[in-house]
């Protein structure tokens, strides 16, 4: 939001912003930032149906209307390519001997040997692992 919608449309009202304006936002980054499109755009859409709620804005939500003329995205590729077996040791290694802070590096290697999510490590709770079970 900061980067792509502010300059643009950050300095007017929610009720004197509409579709065109939108477009202006999610055009230059819509398809070579698909996912910071996205963002943006979903960021948008909760700001102004949010505006419209408490009654700032009296119309429809000029983020809907310009979406649907925005071209389709590409759609994403699958996954990540994973790392091979034999390369994750010199990885792990290189991740142990990284300059970055420790709760970082122990974090990430968590999460790689438990392939849990991101969200999951960052969020994760004391109580909720028991290493004298392994779990």
């Amino acid at each position: 939001m900061r980067d792509d919608a502010f300059p643009i449309i950050g300095h007017r009202r929610v009720d004197e912003i509409g579709s065109a304006d939108v477009l202006d936002v999610l055009q230059p980054i819509w398809l070579a930032k698909p996912e910071t499109a996205r963002r943006v755009w979903q960021r948008m859409r909760a700001i102004f149906d949010w505006a419209i709620a408490k009654h700032y804005r009296e119309t429809m939500n000029p983020v809907d209307a310009g979406r649907r003329a925005l071209p389709k995205q590409p759609s994403k590729n699958g996954h990540h390519a994973a790392l091979p077996c034999l390369a994750l040791l010199t990885f792990i290694d290189g991740l142990r001997a990284a300059k970055a802070h420790d709760l970082v590096k122990i974090g990430l290697e968590f999460l790689i040997h438990t392939a849990t999510r991101t969200g999951e490590v960052l969020g994760a709770r004391w109580e909720e692992i028991h290493t004298d079970k392994a779990i």
